[in-house]
């Protein structure tokens, strides 16, 4: 199971203490428009920066014009810096 929490130590210490196997991650929330082609253009900017992305999901209703996509990559900051200028 992966989830996105707002307080993280908590959710451990919590899960930990129920038996839970806990792997935490840090992930990037990207806000982006829910159209056609708006993963690729994420995709291709990150590779010409040579970010990798592990994995992602996202978190988005079908028909909502906005999206939410939860990205894991090799490099947060170069991410986050890359993101930032495109």
């Amino acid at each position: 199971v992966r989830m996105v929490v707002d307080d993280p130590q908590t959710a451990i210490w919590l899960l930990e203490e129920n038996g839970a196997m806990v792997v935490e991650d840090e992930v990037l929330l990207i806000d982006s428009n829910n159209k056609p082609g708006g993963l690729a253009e994420l995709a291709r900017t990150l590779g010409k920066a040579e970010v990798n992305i592990e994995y992602l999901y996202c978190a988005t209703a079908p028909k909502s014009r906005k999206g939410l996509l939860v990205v894991r990559v090799d490099d947060v900051n170069k991410a986050l810096e890359v993101l930032k200028k495109a």
